[in-house]
């Protein structure tokens, strides 16, 4: 990304935050699709000008949806989910047809506890296209956290369906297969559940889950 880019979108993105934030009781930048509220004169004139200045630094606005959404999966690494957010929906805003900018809604989603929007986003992901490996790992672990708080198989069930989608994709793909080996052990196929993980390891060392291997152990010699 050019510096003068960079300065440009960040420029915008706080004149944004401060228009919507005098507007708003609750700042819309925190919720995906900016809340899909109806938006008043001032704030779609904040929209406008935020467009046209995009549209004059990219060659296309699905080269700046997809910048902002790249911008967005930097802050989420780094624990700045809010800001992720306001990317993501910077992205959105761009090119509301660019998936991963629904993925970036749904991941987000997710880490908030928030797992119904963050289903629906998911699938909206998908419904435009999203095929990458990650997608689907990170879509089945939501369905496994999901799992943990509830302690209902049908999570589980749905994860490892989620989960073949991807492995359809990169059969190799560790973090695919970690995820796989999770959903086994909680639909009780310990000994598939102990090939996925070993899978898993294989692909990629860092992988390694010393809880999950004692707990497939564990019920292999006690199954």
């Amino acid at each position: 990304m050019k510096i003068s880019r960079m300065l440009l979108i960040s420029i915008v993105a706080v004149g944004l935050t401060y228009c919507v934030g005098a507007q708003r009781t609750v700042m819309l930048n925190h919720f995906p699709e900016y809340g899909n509220v109806k938006k008043d004169a001032w704030e779609k004139r904040v929209d406008m000008i935020f467009l046209a200045d995009m549209k004059k630094s990219y060659s296309s606005m699905r080269e700046a949806s997809e910048e902002l959404v790249s911008a967005g999966w930097y802050y989420y690494y780094q624990k700045d989910i809010e800001h992720a957010m306001f990317r993501f929906n910077q992205g959105w805003l761009c090119d509301s047809t660019y998936s991963w900018s629904y993925w970036g809604f749904a991941v987000v989603e997710a880490t908030k506890g928030k797992f119904e929007s963050s289903k629906h986003y998911f699938k909206k992901s998908h419904s435009f296209g999203n095929e990458h490996p990650s997608f689907f790992r990170d879509w089945s672990e939501m369905f496994l956290a999901l799992r943990s708080q509830t302690d209902s198989v049908k999570y589980a069930i749905k994860a490892d369906s989620v989960v073949n989608f991807g492995l359809a994709v990169d059969s190799l793909n560790g973090g695919l297969n970690i995820k796989k080996a999770w959903a086994l052990y909680y639909l009780g196929e310990y000994k598939q559940a102990e090939t996925s993980y070993e899978k898993a390891v294989n692909a990629d060392s860092s992988l390694l889950d010393k809880e999950l291997n004692k707990l497939i152990q564990f019920s292999l010699n006690n199954d």
